[in-house]
């Protein structure tokens, strides 16, 4: 055992791997997204799975799988609640290759680590998919770790529907979790407790029961096989009268069973604290350290998974039924289950504070509400076929819920109640004595176990009791969790509305006291007293499920957003499925089992005793009883009800489950008269003390000496070393060749490709590799040169093994069978002496080693060639570029020549051709800030705070006259109507210009007057002209308000004369265009289908039409139509008519869905779910054809700026070996400078300091500095905190600023003053050495620079990124201590922060940097540019939208709050109005986004037609928009992560951090 304890968690990826592998800068996002429940960033996301595939790989691991638990509920005929998976390799197409048919590579892409894809139509769902919409999706649960087993490395994840819907055991546990964070920071708010605490956890620590017999009695049992329990079988005259088994030593064979199990388990991190024989013989109990409720529900299920496969191993089979055997004790799962903070505080730890006192007691009270309002929820967790078997039956708890806190606490909740204080609940232990001198006294915990009790106390945590043994925790502890997070937001409500915490704990109390309940649950007293305190007995599972989707259950599970209504109710139908199906099973194999089995026995022993019927005794009646109870099972059998899961359950349990008894009695009765030999299956005596194990169930034994001795094949094993170790030889001398060879390859592919001569080298060139028989070169180091030899003692045995070896080359597993003269002889003496085989393998290690050492030197000289010449490429890159510019068309001209024809030909080309000429560049500028200006306008004066209300509307107020819309509607300022004008007129000028202008156009036409109509006719004309029309149409119109209405929105259209000065804009209109057909048939077909789904909804949600007198008697005179609620209630239906419904069907397709219409009637739904998929589907078809067209356009716009260099390096270091390196722009120290030999004092300080790679010191000092960094950091983060500062004196004498700001404590300064200290002395000794270095070393050299001055390699060195961070991060330190005021401390305070950065000197976070840098840089164009298109429809839609919803102004509604009127629209119902809140077009912004990114959450959306029109718009707008978006930034990924990942592994594997 003490080798398994050194493998703990080693297989585990815990925060502990995490830690250790990751970037720190990794693991805190992780952390941190685990506490707010954000997303993993997809960047973080490829830095973990590429670690954890490296990690994995390590372990040996060849496959993946993301292992869920669906809902199939106990079981023990399937060994317990087992998880599901199917594995995948770890290999994956190389999609960055240019080959047609991608080559393979072995990876764990992020994607399918984070989230995996399955067919989930045969998993239990209680109709929440259907066969034809089967897709199910797997996502990490992060909070548990994954970990390796078998060559496989386990994913642990939640599993849900398309829609999200959790079909699960896992997911909805994850959500209770949440729910307690939220209600228990709440409650400890309110209260005024740990109020520091950031987040919380449930704990859960179970204890596994279970029975194990032999394999070769289960399988001869149908009944274990088919169900999971005995259906039939006789107690042996002695079981557990005497609780003989009770912590007996476990049998060898299970002994050995649970040795391996909890060796397993320890590798992956869960250590079996407890194992032990339990009561019943053959029954044994395992028990874990507790864990976070989610981890240690995985364990618990993987638990299960390990026990039965290595129990099949060893011939063995575990029995996780609740009741395998009738008669003795049944198996449970006992969870200990407790709540907490991240600080440490336990809420049911009485506690030695008065704050953890009174946290306790707080925690009771919510504890004891939850288990009182929602006994029956809790109830129905364990309520499954084989708990019905269990519990009641005096060795489980009762079926009846109810609290033992212990009976000392239950006097002093009586004193609450009473009035007395929270406090005086003594939670000491209590001295015991023994009676004996020689064994001390015992501290006994505060209050005595209670085993019959459901939920007793233990100390620190309650232990439910009632769970199965093969149920998973997730369901119960889930359970647990909701009812605990009501009774805290119950208590925090009462506190937060005024009561004192006192008050409301007692009334809390008072409340629901009556759950709690201190005495035996197994007498037959307490079911008649509970019944008196209202707690309900469920004693059978199908009394219990019906209460599962009970109202407030519903209300319950939606408010914690646990469980929707839909996903409760489909979880009770899984519920009764699994006990119908459970129930059925034993039926059926009853049936079998006795005609096939018992009755043939019974036939036979009644045989032998024909003639002698007086010694058969009452055989005969005994056997026919039988047949007698078979024919009445299975004839009620037959009978059972089809009509409803809730009926077929009910009459199993009421019906058929006593028949079953009857039966089981009559063949338990048999087998007690029955010829010993004739009984059909091993009966329990053989099963449970395991006689036929001792015959056909032996273990080989194998006892494994301490030392290398070798056995009686000792010649076979010196043979085999002696021919690995000249393979070792073999293979090392041919890595020497392979990479001379490939460092060949790289360089003649860069001077090929880019005509660059060989450059200068500064070291020799290394002659090429010799033969294998001869030595190379002097200077030259061969792993021939390299090796040590071989031990001295094999040596005098075989001195030529190197060179035999060499020439036979002989694999271990092809050892010639007979001697020859280069091959060992298998009969030879012993030529390896057993004290060589240690110097043998240390042989092989001191080899490796050395060969790695010379290949990290042959690294050095190659890397430092290769950035010779990725220098040299640059340098011609240079060259190129500037010979593309000066091809490039310059704008010589201010304006278009002469040359160029007449004056309004020149005239029209400067409009026209802008970007060509000097002038027509600041003309289009102009017009671009006059668009601009317009805009903005335009949105300004949409706004109330830029309006004003006519004087007139105040004069007809205070007069107390009708007041009217055209003397009361606010109108812009003054302001807005003289910019207005101004820029009508730049637009204008422009074009009429341009207009008058192009008839000297000849591809318009052959005549002027044809030239100038097809101008004006072009799309940009009209939209000129339609951009100036809305004004002077309003001097026309004067004061006519509804066609000045209409002319104001028209303004917004001089956007899109942005346009024409945007080529972003022209490049997503392009393939916008290009992608019309898809886009039109997208369009037709929603059209299509949303006139059918609004017409069938129409029909079944708004066609019925009542004059009952709820309606008719108020607004509705005639009648209106209506529609039932989920209760049957006829309301008012949204669905007036198909047009409305129209709107529901395009909010629905596209997934927006703002939730105010939504169908009620099943059929409705049934409707609703197929528009769902219809959308999905209709949304799907053109996005991937939009993307083709955007990324060739994309391309097409990116072409000249494309270059060769990123595929040639790439194909460059593809050659190099494993251990290449990347440049970085943030570090480029060169590494090859080790032979240097310069040693002066200077460049070992500056090393050290500088480079972490150079030695040992520099290692240290870099761990030093990341250290302090952390330190301050944290330093910096904890003197902000309230908890950590102080008010000064001088605010009690006058309250100033200066005088009662908090200042942190005195230590903050000091750290501060250390740490600013030692990065004082890093960064002058840095730069104060650093002329010491050559400009190369410190990579300050450019290219052409043939040698660099100290003094300017040191300025270089010090305007460094990194070097400017670190002067940034001392000076604000110095900046305080001279005295620097004014308001600067802030500002200095987030200087501070550029400290962190130092970080970056980390090569993986480096590389990271680089990545992230690269992929914006290549997709910032392409972002700009939708980003541009985004804002103009935003401006665009918003306008439309707030024309629609926000411009009808009415004095009529709304007097009271709105005297002098305010803007109004119709009710979503349509049938009365609201205030708008489409304020103004500013406000309408919001409205736009949650629109076209599809969140829609609901508070703003249209009622009017017009509105519901632009809505729509608005959705396909947004899809269209975000697809583009992801195809910028997914192609600039797909370009730079490839390599990035190939880097990082690569120097991840060199161990540069």
């Amino acid at each position: 055992m003490a080798d398994a304890l050194t493998s703990l968690g080693k297989a585990m990826f815990d925060d502990v791997m995490m830690a250790e592998k990751l970037p720190s800068a990794v693991v805190q996002r992780f952390n941190e997204c685990l506490i707010t429940g954000a997303p993993t960033p997809e960047d973080d996301q490829k830095v973990i799975a590429d670690t954890m595939f490296a990690w994995a790989r390590e372990l040996g691991a060849i496959d993946f799988a993301h292992w869920f638990f669906p809902m199939r509920g106990g079981g023990g005929a399937v060994g317990g609640m087992l998880g599901a998976f199917k594995k995948d390799t770890l290999i994956d197409l190389e999609f960055g290759s240019k080959f047609v048919t991608k080559p393979m590579k072995a990876c764990l892409p992020h994607e399918r680590l984070f989230q995996g894809e399955t067919d989930g139509s045969s998993f239990p769902n209680g109709g929440l998919r259907v066969t034809h919409s089967a897709a199910a999706f797997t996502t990490w649960d992060r909070a548990s770790p994954p970990f390796v087993l078998d060559q496989c490395l386990y994913i642990p994840c939640a599993f849900v529907t398309h829609f999200g819907k959790c079909i699960d055991e896992k997911t909805p546990l994850l959500r209770s979790m949440d729910a307690v964070k939220l209600s228990g920071l709440r409650l400890l708010k309110a209260i005024g407790i740990g109020t520091d605490a950031k987040t919380m956890f449930s704990y859960l620590g179970w204890e596994q029961e279970f029975f194990v017999l032999s394999a070769e009695s289960y399988k001869a049992r149908p009944d274990l096989v088919n169900t999971g329990r005995t259906l039939f079988g006789k107690l042996p005259t002695r079981h557990q009268q005497g609780d003989l088994n009770y912590f007996q030593p476990v049998p060898g064979k299970v002994a050995e069973l649970l040795d391996l199990v909890a060796a397993e388990m320890l590798k992956v991190g869960c250590p079996m604290a407890v194992k032990h024989n339990e009561v019943a013989p053959g029954q044994h109990e395992m028990s874990p350290v507790f864990r976070a409720a989610n981890v240690s529900c995985d364990s618990n299920v993987l638990f299960m998974e390990v026990m039965n496969r290595e129990a099949a191993k060893l011939g063995l089979q575990v029995l996780f039924h609740e009741k395998p055997f009738a008669g003795i004790n049944g198996s449970g799962k006992h969870a200990n289950w407790s709540i907490g903070t991240d600080t440490g505080l336990n809420f049911f730890y009485p506690g030695k504070t008065e704050a953890g006192a009174k946290l306790y007691v707080t925690a009771i009270a919510c504890l004891a509400y939850g288990l009182a309002q929602y006994n029956e929820m809790v109830r129905c967790t364990v309520a499954h076929s084989g708990n019905d078997h269990r519990l009641g039956a005096q060795e489980a708890p009762p079926a009846i819920i109810s609290l033992y806190p212990g009976q000392g606490f239950e006097q002093h909740v009586e004193s609450i109640v009473a009035g007395g204080e929270l406090l005086g609940y003594k939670a000491e232990k209590k001295k015991q004595e023994t009676g004996c001198s020689a064994a001390m006294h015992i501290e006994a915990n505060v209050e005595d176990r209670n085993r019959t009790a459901p939920f007793p106390f233990c100390g620190n945590r309650f232990e439910f009791r009632a769970v199965g043994s093969s149920q998973n925790c997730c369901l119960p502890v889930m359970v647990c969790n909701a009812v605990m997070s009501a009774g805290m937001a119950e208590l925090a409500s009462k506190i937060e509305g005024g009561k004192s915490h006192r008050d409301a704990v007692a009334e809390m109390y008072k409340e629901n006291k009556h759950v709690i309940f201190t005495g035996n649950g197994y007498s037959a007293e307490w079911p008649i007293e509970a019944s008196k305190r209202g707690l309900p007995n469920l004693n059978t599972t199908p009394k219990a499920v019906a209460t599962w989707n009970s109202d407030k259950n519903k209300k319950l599970f939606e408010t914690l957003k646990i469980y929707s209504a839909e996903e409760t109710d489909a979880r009770q139908e899984v519920m009764y499925e699994n006990y119908i199906s459970s129930l059925c099973c034993e039926v059926e194999t009853m049936i079998q089992m006795v005609e096939t089995g018992f009755l043939p026995a019974c036939a036979k022993d009644l045989e032998k005793y024909k003639g002698f019927e007086k010694l058969g005794g009452k055989r005969k009646e005994t056997y026919e009883a039988i047949v007698e109870q078979l024919e009445k099972l299975k004839a009620a059998y037959e009978k059972r009800p089809h009509s409803g899961l809730p009926a077929e359950a009910g009459y199993l349990c009421d019906t058929m489950k006593p028949l079953m008894v009857a039966l089981r009695a009559a063949v338990d009765k048999a087998e007690g008269v029955m010829e010993a030999g004739l009984y059909p299956y091993p009966t329990y005596e053989n099963m449970i003390y395991g006689r036929s194990m001792a015959e056909k169930g032996k273990l080989t034994v194998v006892s494994i000496e301490s030392g290398p001795r070798l056995s009686q094949s000792e010649p076979e094993v010196a043979d085999a070393l002696r021919n690995q170790q000249a393979q070792l030889e073999i293979w090392l001398e041919d890595q020497e060749k392979r990479w001379q060879e490939q460092l060949a390859e790289v360089e003649r592919l860069f001077r090929e490709t880019l005509d660059i001569s060989p450059p200068r080298r500064e070291e020799p060139e290394e002659p090429k590799a010799s033969p294998r028989d001869e030595r190379p070169a002097q200077g030259h180091a061969t792993p021939m040169a390299i090796l040590p030899g071989i031990p001295d003692e094999a040596a005098r045995c075989d001195g030529n093994v190197g060179e035999a070896s060499r020439k036979t080359a002989i694999s271990p597993d092809e050892v010639p069978s007979q001697p020859g003269p280069e091959t060992p002889s298998k009969e030879a003496p012993i030529c390896c002496p057993p004290g060589a085989l240690d110097g043998h393998f240390q042989w092989l290690a001191h080899s490796l080693d050395e060969w790695s050492f010379q290949q990290d030197i042959h690294w050095e000289q190659a890397y430092s060639r290769l950035k010779r010449l990725k220098r040299a490429y640059e340098a011609k890159q240079k060259v190129d570029e500037v010979a593309l510019e000066l091809e490039r068309p310059q704008m010589v001209h201010c304006i278009p020549p002469k040359e160029e024809g007449s004056v309004p030909r020149r005239i029209f080309k400067l409009f026209e051709k802008s970007e060509s000429y000097v002038l027509g560049t600041i003309i289009s500028a102009v017009m671009v800030t006059t668009i601009i200006v317009s805009t903005v306008t335009f949105v300004l004066e949409s706004m109330p705070e830029f309006q004003q209300r006519p004087a007139r509307c105040q004069e007809l107020f205070e007069q107390q006259l009708p007041l009217t819309v055209e003397a009361c509607e606010p109108v812009p300022l003054n302001i807005f109507s003289y910019v207005e004008a101004v820029c009508i007129v730049i637009f204008t000028i422009e074009y009429l210009a341009r207009l008058c202008t192009s008839y000297t156009e000849p591809k318009y036409g052959d005549t002027g007057c044809t030239r100038v109509c097809r101008y004006a006719r072009t799309v940009l004309n009209l939209i000129d002209l339609a951009a100036i029309l809305p004004f002077y149409m309003n001097l026309i119109l004067g004061d006519a308000v509804v066609a000045f209405r209409m002319l104001r929105l028209m303004r917004v259209l001089r956007l899109l004369k942005l346009a024409k000065h945007h080529p972003g804009i022209q490049l997503c209109v392009e393939a916008t265009l290009a992608s019309g057909l898809p886009l039109a048939i997208l369009m037709f077909f929603n059209i299509i289908f949303g006139v059918i789904f609004a017409s069938v909804i129409f029909y079944f949600e708004g066609s019925d039409y009542s004059v009952a007198p709820e309606f008719t008697n108020g607004t509705f005179p005639t009648g209106a139509f209506v529609r039932k609620d989920p209760e049957g209630v006829d309301i008012l239906t949204p669905f007036r008519s198909i047009p409305v419904a129209l709107w529901w069907v395009f909010t629905t397709t596209t997934t927006v869905g703002y939730g105010d219409m939504a169908p009620t009637s099943h059929i409705g739904r049934a409707v609703g779910v197929l528009c769902f998929y219809t959308g999905i589907i209709f949304l799907a078809l053109p996005i991937g054809v939009l993307s083709s067209n955007f990324e060739a356009a994309y391309a097409r716009h990116l072409d000249r700026r494309r270059k060769n260099a990123p595929k040639l390096l790439e194909v460059a270091e593809h050659l190099m070996p494993q251990n290449s390196k990347r440049v970085s722009m943030f570090y480029q120290l060169s590494r090859s400078d080790t032979q240097s030999t310069m040693r002066s004092t200077t460049r070992t300080i500056f090393k050290i300091l500088n480079d972490p790679s150079s030695g040992l010191m520099a290692k240290l000092s870099s761990y030093l500095l990341t250290v302090v960094i952390m330190l301050t950091t944290v330093t910096m983060c904890l003197e902000s905190m309230p908890e950590f500062s102080h008010t000064p004196p001088a605010c009690a004498s006058e309250l100033t600023v200066e005088n009662c700001r908090p200042k942190p404590d005195r230590v903050f300064y000091n750290i501060e003053f250390v740490c600013l200290l030692i990065f004082t002395i890093d960064y002058v000794l840095r730069i104060a050495t650093a002329h010491a270095m050559s400009a190369r070393e410190l990579g300050v050299q450019y290219v052409g620079e043939r040698s660099v001055p100290a003094w300017k390699a040191t300025w270089r060195y010090t305007v460094q990124w990194l070097n400017l961070v670190d002067l940034f991060a001392i000076v604000p330190f110095y900046l305080e201590l001279a005295g620097l005021k004014l308001g600067s401390s802030a500002v200095i305070r987030v200087l501070r922060l550029i400290r962190i950065f130092r970080l970056l000197k980390s090569p993986k976070m480096r590389n990271c940097v680089d990545m992230i840098v690269d992929i914006v840089k290549d997709a910032l164009p392409g972002i700009i540019s939708v980003f541009s298109l985004t804002v103009l429809m935003c401006v665009l839609l918003a306008s439309c939208i707030w024309f629609a919803e926000g411009t009808h102004y009415s004095v009529d509604h709304f007097q009271e709050a709105h005297p002098l009127g305010v803007y109004i629209r119709p009710t979503m119902m349509g049938y009365d109005v609201e205030i708008s809140p489409f304020r103004s077009i500013l406000h309408s912004f919001w409205w736009f986004f949650t629109t076209a990114t599809t969140v829609g959450y609901g508070d703003d959306f249209p009622t009017t037609t017009l509105g519901r029109m632009v809505a729509v718009c608005t959705f396909y707008t947004g899809v269209v928009l975000m697809a583009i978006m992801l195809t910028i930034v997914g192609g600039a990924f797909q370009n730079h992560y490839p390599e990035w990942t190939r880097h990082n592994r690569r120097e991840s594997q060199m161990g540069l951090d």
